[in-house]
């Protein structure tokens, strides 16, 4: 799935004592429903996340959840809005990290 991030929330306590989360919300291009994952800096999927944080990036290869929900263990990669229409090569997805 293809995602447009609309907002970055400030960090905020999480129901782990020791541990805090951001909230990122998307706008979903193909549904144009909206959608949010929650990242916590301490965890090791972060890795994949934190260069790309910002409010307009446009995120491909997310997995969901649920309908509302996106699985924070996605490996997102930041698309221009031309890759949003290109179909991508398996090359070109491998280059971009999308298999691990």
């Amino acid at each position: 799935m293809i995602g447009e991030i609309i907002k970055v929330l400030k960090t905020k306590k999480s129901s782990n004592p020791n541990d805090c989360y951001i909230r990122v919300e998307f706008k979903m291009e193909k549904t144009g429903s909206f959608a949010k994952t929650d990242l916590v800096p301490t965890y090791r999927n972060f890795a994949r996340w934190h260069r790309i944080i910002k409010v307009g990036n446009l995120i491909g290869n997310l997995w969901m959840k649920d309908d509302k929900t996106i699985d924070a263990d996605s490996r997102p990669i930041k698309m221009s809005r031309a890759e949003q229409t290109k179909e991508l090569t398996v090359e070109e997805l491998s280059r971009l990290g999308v298999f691990g």
